[in-house]
């Protein structure tokens, strides 16, 4: 049986004694039959094709027929394998949303690969049909296979897992199913689940096409397992949320055969329920499939009441982080999900450790119980006169607090609603306005992309005027177009979205001062990557004083002004003064959310950064392998924070001159990046650059050009050719056409990236400095002596003011102006260059190393 033949199947056996879950899943059919999609009825358009209809495959037989298409069971001929094909059904009553979901199920197909995801081989046309190719699968669907067996609780969640973490993989490639059920979901004869059906998924990742919008109000899904904002019709809510809120309405019926609530009757009611009735607690309902399933305890119970949370910010955030719930416990270890009760994460921990504590325990009660004996009496009786003393003092004490409280829970309440009311309005800016500004021209366009740059520009101008009398309204809205320009590397149209923010909130009341430091922080950030060094000083030194006087030292805002400023010292090269902040933040992280936690490891991560620059390298390589080594073990090797990690580590491995150890690392990282993310993701495009990189260090340029003329092809495209991450691999490769001898393709290259930064970044900037001694190197090798001196010269009076005398950057200067003016004294004797040769040699260090100016000297993170 093919994976696509059991989407809109009824069972042939009853699923359960439950009359709600009979009734849904026959509701189903009947709504598939009326469609023209039940088992065995004639599609309109469709005859049986002969064994040779398909090129390079013998049809057997066919096994499914429904409204969207018929599917067939068929041998490869090359490989002999057995495959399922999948026919679009063509025809007056074919749609063009049947096509359009037939397309994308083939697009996203394409995209995914994982054990536990159907995988498409091949696509298409047998006479007017269009077909796609599948694996084909002997199995049953989920809510089929659970009926027939007697599944206990751990054999069902470890299945559930599996589940979970394909349709994470999924949501890592930017894929959300939107139509999750048990009958999308197959268990083939191995036991191993396989997610079907993604006709209806929605990619969110990337410029959205003309298919891609689905308007407000409209429905997408199967209503029995939709989650709140499915049943709204809230396609602009609709995230990676939306496929847990699915999978907590599938856990729970695999664990009690039931619905979370009622889902027969008419269409208003079931999305009444959905939307504002609470789930029955799990452990209240009697588990029907066999004596060895148990009972469901308090901690299985919290993870699917977690999923089936209304507002999607209280569920799981993503399948992974789920499926990682589910794993621990079924490891004995605390959960997450209640990782706000001690006592319950002190029960678990030793539960883990019940026998040598246990024996620890009696040691001590043996030892001790004397000693509490004896003091007992006198205990009591002190502290009967301490209560009597203290008893007056506490009631006065507790009006005074009733009162304050009182006050302050007003105003608190007042302030709740004057946020909310806010984000009501941004919200609906957002998503909707802006949505129906930009969708009048995907549809001229037919299919056009629309760029996010387009987006945010329709924003900006419909921004103009639009919130005069609601000033907070507009400045939320620019700060939200101000970071997302910027994270996208458009600095100079960040600018003005981020000043008004913050002029705005400056002329609020003082209750906005915490919005204030906020926005401080954010145009901080901003000047910092604009290399604007003082005003970005200015400004985080003061949100930091405000966050700090307004907030607790570990909150995570105070953390977060905290980097900003050592952010804004490394890139001054002031690694001293950035060293203690980031050393604290730390320390922090540590304590207050322990050292597994994501922005623990972000903050290691930093500091490890930090020693690369410093040229610390050994203690950077013990941060990173310690921060890997626990995203290992509490992540999955393929997340994202994981592979970042390595990235930067492999780096930490090359500046030390260990090559073979950088290469070993990327040749790991490289394959999964691409799997997951895809060869144009930002972070595989860094991965290919730095892999480059060391492929430079070690003078094996071939290698180094095909990736940096990859990389730089992208990033020209999405980027543009002004921003800092296509410069830079300009850069890069023009070191690399001098590291082959073809210095006159690279004298160009190196020219424009030179007269690009200087338009980008303030005079006398460092990253000016290096560009100008590359160009200046490579300007010398082609003989060109008086335009490199112009360049090496003023190279190096950006790296003496900005890095000092000693350091390597600034020895590597001196060392090219000695070996320049060298060999231009042999070419032109007797023009003073050998003076300058000399005067340049006595500046150099008697024991510092040749340095290697060839090479670049720096990579990417």
């Amino acid at each position: 049986m093919s994976k696509e033949q059991q989407n809109h199947e009824p069972p042939s056996e009853t699923r359960s004694n439950d009359a709600a879950m009979i009734e849904a899943a026959l509701r189903e059919a009947r709504t598939a039959a009326r469609a023209g999609e039940s088992p065995g009825s004639d599609a309109v358009g469709f005859t049986a094709p002969p064994p040779d209809a398909f090129a390079g495959y013998d049809v057997i037989d066919e096994v499914h027929r429904g409204g969207q298409g018929v599917v067939f069971r068929a041998i490869q001929k090359a490989t002999r394998r057995e495959v399922a094909i999948k026919v679009r059904r063509e025809g007056p009553f074919t749609s063009q949303a049947d096509a359009a979901r037939f397309e994308r199920e083939v697009q996203v197909l394409g995209q995914l690969s994982h054990p536990n995801i159907v995988t498409v081989h091949d696509t298409g046309v047998a006479g007017s049909s269009h077909y796609f190719v599948m694996d084909y699968v002997s199995g049953q669907p989920l809510d089929v296979s659970l009926a027939r067996g007697d599944w206990s609780i751990d054999e069902t969640l470890r299945l559930f897992a599996k589940i979970c973490a394909a349709v994470n993989a999924a949501h890592l490639r930017g894929v959300i199913h939107r139509d999750l059920k048990p009958s999308n979901i197959l268990i083939d004869d191995d036991g191993e689940p396989q997610i079907l059906d993604f006709g209806l998924a929605k990619v969110a990742t990337g410029p959205a096409d003309a298919g891609d919008i689905t308007l407000t109000g409209q429905f997408v899904g199967s209503l029995p397992w939709a989650s709140p904002e499915q049943a709204e019709g809230k396609q602009a809510k609709v995230d990676m949320r939306t496929d847990v809120y699915s999978l907590g309405v599938i856990l729970y019926q695999m664990l009690t055969r039931r619905f979370p609530y009622e889902v027969v009757g008419n269409m208003r009611d079931v999305i009444d329920n959905i939307l504002s009735a609470e789930p029955a607690r799990p452990s209240t309902i009697r588990v029907a499939a066999g004596p060895r399933t148990g009972r469901i305890n308090d901690e299985v119970e919290t993870i699917v009441l977690k999923c089936l949370q209304k507002e999607r910010d209280r569920r799981y955030q993503t399948a992974g982080e789920l499926a990682r719930d589910v794993n621990h416990y079924l490891n004995g270890e605390p959960i997450e999900a209640k990782r706000d009760s001690a006592a319950y994460v002190l029960r678990k921990q030793l539960k883990r450790h019940k026998l040598p504590l246990t024996i620890a325990a009696g040691f001590v009660a043996v030892v001790t119980a004397g000693f509490v004996t004896s003091l007992t009496f006198w205990h009591q009786a002190a502290d009967q006169r301490y209560t009597a003393q203290q008893a007056q003092a506490r009631e006065a004490e507790q009006r005074k607090l009733a009162q304050e409280s009182a006050a302050r829970a007003e105003t608190e309440a007042e302030e709740a609603r004057t946020q909310a009311a806010i984000a009501q309005a941004v919200n609906q800016f957002l998503n909707e306005d802006l949505l129906a500004a930009v969708a009048p021209s995907v549809e001229e366009g037919r299919g056009r992309d629309v760029t996010m740059r387009e987006v945010l520009d329709v924003a900006a101008q419909r921004i103009k005027g639009r919130f005069a009398d609601q000033p907070l309204v507009e400045a939320a809205i620019r700060t939200t177009l101000g970071e997302t320009y910027r994270k996208l590397g458009l600095l100079t149209a960040a600018e003005p979205h981020l000043v008004g923010a913050l002029e705005i909130y400056q002329r609020a009341p003082v209750a906005e001062h915490q919005e204030t430091a906020n926005a401080m922080d954010s145009l901080a950030r901003l000047y910092t990557d604009q290399a604007r060094y003082e005003e970005a000083e200015l400004l985080a030194i003061e949100a930091l004083a405000m966050r700090k006087s307004l907030l607790p030292a570990e909150h995570p805002d105070t953390l977060d002004s905290m980097e900003t400023l050592a952010s804004l010292y490394v890139g001054q090269g002031r690694h001293e003064e950035a060293e203690p902040l980031y050393t604290d933040v730390l320390a922090i992280r540590k304590r207050v959310k322990g050292v597994e936690h994501p922005s623990t490891l972000i903050s290691m991560q930093s500091l490890a950064t930090l020693y690369m620059h410093q040229f610390r390298y050994q203690e950077a390589e013990a941060l990173l392998t310690e921060a890997l080594a626990i995203r290992r073990r509490v992540q999955s090797v393929e997340d994202r924070g994981a592979l970042i990690t390595m990235n930067v580590l492999a780096e930490a491995l090359r500046l030390q001159g260990r090559y073979e150890e950088a290469e070993a690392l990327f040749a790991e990282l490289l394959p999964i990046q691409r799997r997951i993310l895809g060869d144009e993701h930002p972070d595989t495009l860094t991965s290919m650059n730095n892999l480059a990189n060391v492929y430079n260090y070690q003078k094996r340029y071939e290698l180094a050009e095909p990736l940096y003329l990859k990389v730089l092809e992208v990033r020209r495209q999405k980027l543009g050719n002004d921003h800092p991450d296509t410069l830079s691999v300009m850069n890069n490769l023009g070191m690399t056409y001098n590291g082959l001898g073809r210095f006159e393709e690279a004298e160009p290259l190196l020219k424009e990236v030179c007269d690009r930064v200087r338009k980008v970044l303030p005079e006398g900037d460092w990253r000016i400095g290096t560009c100008l001694f590359k160009y200046g190197h490579c300007l010398f090798a082609l003989k060109r002596y008086a335009e490199a001196e112009e360049n090496l010269l003023e190279a190096y009076r950006i790296s003496l003011s900005t890095f000092g005398p000693e350091a390597r950057e600034t020895i590597a200067h001196v060392y090219t102006l000695t070996r320049m003016y060298e060999t231009w004294d042999v070419v032109e004797p007797g023009q003073g260059h050998a003076d300058k040769a000399a005067e340049w040699r006595a500046k150099l260090p008697a024991t510092q190393p040749t340095p290697t100016e060839e090479q670049p000297t720096s990579g990417e993170e």
